[in-house]
């Protein structure tokens, strides 16, 4: 089965993860794999600009972590299959090496903000752990549509793509949107250079589709997600 994430309206771990269970993956199988965390997602059904999409809404008692170390560690504690530890690390590493790289510090010496807090790294987490469920022979994905104008961070007032979402998407195709705002957060930017094999329109003949939401952001971040045989 071939999985392509469409990001032309944006990605983040909570759209992305909303997305895959709205396109068929079981949430309680989700929360199986995160049983050894305090940690619980549920989602439901919204609408958004006359479309039915899925949320996804994550309870943790979870403390936020700072540190890529800190966070390696929480992600080695939830015991996941190998596959979802290896995607969840490799999203945290691409996003420290990004922010070292703006910051010009070294990966160990990043300090995580916003994509450090706990629900971000429980959606990145769940997104692993649905990832691991389907058996999948490759994942693409589409031009990510970024947003434009700016967005307040930590850092203060920044231009859209952030310079770490910038240095993440290098050599991969995005564009400014007319939709004021961030579309692609750091941790989507990281998430789908993780997981995509390659970049590519959206393929014909999909079998079954979902779409996800953030509308926690504003503006809301949607993904979607599409599952068709793969190419041969």
């Amino acid at each position: 089965m071939r999985l392509h994430l469409d990001c032309r309206r944006g990605i983040n771990a909570t759209s992305a993860l909303a997305a895959l269970i709205d396109a068929g993956v079981d949430s309680a199988s989700i929360n199986d794999r995160l049983r050894v965390l305090d940690a619980e997602l549920t989602s439901s059904t919204s609408k958004l600009d006359g479309s039915t999409v899925t949320v996804v809404e994550i309870a943790t008692d979870l403390a936020d972590r700072s540190h890529l170390g800190e966070i390696t560690s929480l992600i080695g504690e939830a015991n996941l299959a190998p596959r979802s530890t290896s995607i969840a690390i490799g999203v945290y590493e691409r996003l420290a090496r990004a922010e070292a790289t703006v910051h010009g510090t070294t990966i160990e010496d990043v300090t995580f903000h916003e994509v450090g807090s706990a629900r971000s790294i429980v959606a990145v987490l769940g997104l692993a752990a649905a990832i691991d469920l389907l058996d999948l022979v490759e994942i693409t994905a589409s031009d990510l549509g970024v947003g434009s104008g700016t967005v307040d961070t930590s850092h203060g007032r920044l231009e859209v793509p952030t310079p770490a979402t910038a240095v993440l998407l290098h050599d991969v195709p995005w564009a400014n949107t007319i939709v004021a705002g961030e579309l692609v957060t750091p941790t989507g930017a990281a998430i789908v250079t993780q997981l995509a094999d390659r970049f590519e329109p959206m393929p014909d003949g999909a079998e079954r589709g979902g779409a996800g939401a953030d509308l926690r952001r504003e503006p809301p971040i949607v993904t979607g997600a599409l599952f068709s045989a793969p190419t041969t």
